[in-house]
């Protein structure tokens, strides 16, 4: 609940942050507690392809293609974002489910001790 707060806060476009019910295996003993899914939306071109290593493409007939699965931080280059206008968006040539979020965005989930939680890693950027 915390974390939808926070990022519902910010400026997130077409982004979803929609309550859910779980349910044990049983699918009908409900879990305990406020769950959120989080759709960032927006989709904005965002991977550097030629200068982030380790990008593969995934389907052949299509430009689709998947980020490294382990990485060090930095190691993921974008392309300019001075043109995002959105707090959180996925680049839809990146299939897997990664998704970005701002500095703000993220500056607000550390402050709100969330960072560990989404596991943020810092991207670099060629060009700003």
């Amino acid at each position: 609940g915390e974390a939808a707060d926070v990022i519902r806060s910010q400026n997130i476009g077409d982004a979803i942050v929609s309550p859910v019910e779980l349910f044990q295996n049983d699918k009908t003993t409900a879990i305990s507690g406020d769950y959120f899914v989080l759709c960032p939306g927006n989709p904005t071109r965002t991977i550097d392809l030629e200068n982030t290593k380790g990008v593969k493409l995934r389907f052949p007939r299509h430009e689709i293609y998947k980020l490294p699965l382990f990485f060090d931080d930095n190691s993921i280059i974008t392309l300019s974002q001075k043109e995002i206008c959105y707090d959180i968006w996925v680049d839809p040539l990146i299939s897997g489910g990664p998704f970005f979020i701002s500095d703000r965005l993220a500056n607000a989930l550390e402050n709100a001790g969330l960072k560990k939680a989404f596991r943020l890693r810092p991207t670099a950027s060629l060009i700003d």
